[in-house]
Order: C-alpha cells, then structure tokens, then sequence
C-alpha cells in the first residue's frame, strides 16, 4: 500500500495517518440536508500502486448517505452503494459531486458552462454546518466523515479499480 497527498505526491504512512484525522484535509466538500449527505472525501492511499496506472488511483471519494431517524428522532447515515464511487482527482470529485447535488437535491447551477463549480453551484436546502457540528455534540446524531485507518487496512478493495 503507498500513501499520497491531494496532489498525488507520496506520504509516509505517518504522514498519512495525520491527514486523515484532519477533518479539513480529508473533506473536500459536503452537502446535507433532511434526506440525503454527499461528502467528497480524500483517501489517499492506493493498494496496488506500481501495477495501476497514475490515472486510476481514486484518491477520492463522492459518498453519499441517506439520512435516517430512529424512533427517538436521533439521525444516522447509511451509505448508498449505487451512488458512492471513487475518482482519481479532486476536481473530477467535485464535478461529479456537483452534478449529483443539481440532479438529486435542490441545488442548481448559476451558470451552466464550464465544469464542477466553475458553474456556481447555488447550495438550496443545505442544513448548516455548525448546526450539524451541534447536533453531533449533543448526540443526536452518528457521524464518521474521515475514514478510519483501520478501515482502509481492512478493505483490500479500497482504491483498487
């Protein structure tokens, strides 16, 4: 397994290990609101990186989250398998996270030439984020944006194409 930055230059493990515990590092973007979370996250490693080519390591991930409610109202997350994929670049993540947001939430586009938010992504129903840091601390709800270490070691798919 090698590590990389944002920019796809090598990480020591430790390196590595720092990032993912720094939620702005590892959060490229966000989106939330009643129904649904989309997070573009930063991995940063790849399992097999001398036999994939540069170009297919998907250092990034768009995951996207239904929100749920228990009975006492407290919400949880589970993760949608058909919307959560990875992808080699930030700006590839971004472009994908934007239209997913114009296509399944009430974001539009200010403009619709160029490419990702170079289109003015407009933010319609997005739940504020120092409400959901909030919320998180008064244990309302279950969050887990940064991928733990022992995720990544236990998913031998992780980053693979």
């Amino acid at each position: 397994m090698a590590y990389f930055d944002r920019d796809g230059l090598p990480l020591s493990r430790t390196e590595w290990e720092e990032h993912r515990t720094d939620r702005d590092y590892c959060i490229v973007k966000s989106y939330e609101n009643e129904d649904i979370k989309v997070t573009i996250l930063w991995l940063g490693f790849v399992n097999d990186h001398i036999n994939i080519p540069k170009n297919h390591w998907k250092l990034y991930e768009l995951k996207v989250e239904n929100v749920m409610r228990r009975l006492n109202g407290h919400k949880y997350y589970v993760q949608d398998p058909i919307h959560t994929e990875r992808y080699s670049t930030e700006s590839v993540a971004i472009d994908h996270y934007a239209n997913f947001l114009v296509n399944n939430t009430e974001c539009v586009f200010l403009d619709v030439s160029g490419k990702g938010e170079n289109r003015n992504l407009k933010y319609l129903g997005h739940v504020i984020e120092e409400d959901i840091v909030a919320a998180e601390h008064e244990g309302e709800m279950e969050s887990e944006d940064c991928v733990s270490v022992d995720t990544c070691e236990s998913n031998p798919d992780a980053g693979s194409w």
